[in-house]
């Protein structure tokens, strides 16, 4: 098989499966590498799925923001979705130029709907950073999603409540707008600056008090 020649009009399938073959063999270093990889991934005559998965994986410097994201006390659903607003693949329109749709913002309606302008260059959505920069005394002000991060982790990074409120106020106000914007579009539900900032606020209190139940009394009248 390792000098099969696919032929003409053979399957997406089996083209696929030979792109995968010739990339293992460039990055295994030919059959015998492939062959000796393969015998070392298998445990008790079971391949572990996981070991492949590592092998394939396109490996990279780890992101400074990753250390903003993933935190045992953020809910996965709103690390996941500011993930995928760093990395540029939120289905916006601005990544969906194949399909025949209304591209503006659903919010201003006067710019392409785009992660870069959803966080926070919109006017709607900036008014929602600024009411959560307001509320918890964020001094700075950035107009980006990175720059907004990059704050957090400069001024915000340690283990104090505060920080931690920050950290998971920027996650949740990320994915809330995510959230409404979905809802403006496809359920026809027309979000406003109050009511977000009404649930990033809930948000945040829920899991505040669940790690400071004592502290979160002091920490609630400390901002109003």
């Amino acid at each position: 098989m390792w000098d099969w020649i696919p032929p003409d009009g053979v399957s997406p399938l089996f083209s696929k499966l030979i792109k995968i073959m010739e990339a293992l063999s460039t990055l295994l270093g030919g059959k015998s590498g492939i062959i000796s990889t393969l015998n070392n991934i298998y445990t008790n005559g079971k391949l572990q799925s996981n070991k492949v998965y590592d092998i394939l994986r396109v490996k990279g410097h780890s992101k400074p923001w990753m250390n903003l994201i993933w935190k045992n006390y953020i809910p996965p659903k709103f690390s996941f979705i500011l993930w995928l607003g760093l990395r540029n693949r939120l289905p916006t329109c601005d990544n969906l130029l194949y399909i025949d749709m209304d591209r503006a913002c659903c919010f201003c309606k006067t710019y392409m709907d785009s992660s870069d302008h959803l966080f926070f260059k919109c006017v709607f959505t900036r008014a929602i950073w600024e009411g959560v920069r307001q509320w918890l005394k964020i001094k700075k002000n950035s107009s980006t999603l990175l720059s907004t991060v990059k704050l957090c982790l400069k001024q915000y990074g340690g283990a104090r409540l505060t920080s931690k409120a920050v950290r998971l106020a920027l996650c949740c106000t990320v994915y809330l707008i995510w959230k409404a914007r979905n809802e403006q579009i496809f359920g026809h539900k027309d979000a406003t600056i109050e009511g977000v900032l009404f649930q990033i606020k809930l948000h945040v209190y829920r899991v505040l008090f669940r790690l400071y139940p004592v502290s979160m009394i002091e920490f609630l009248f400390s901002f109003f």
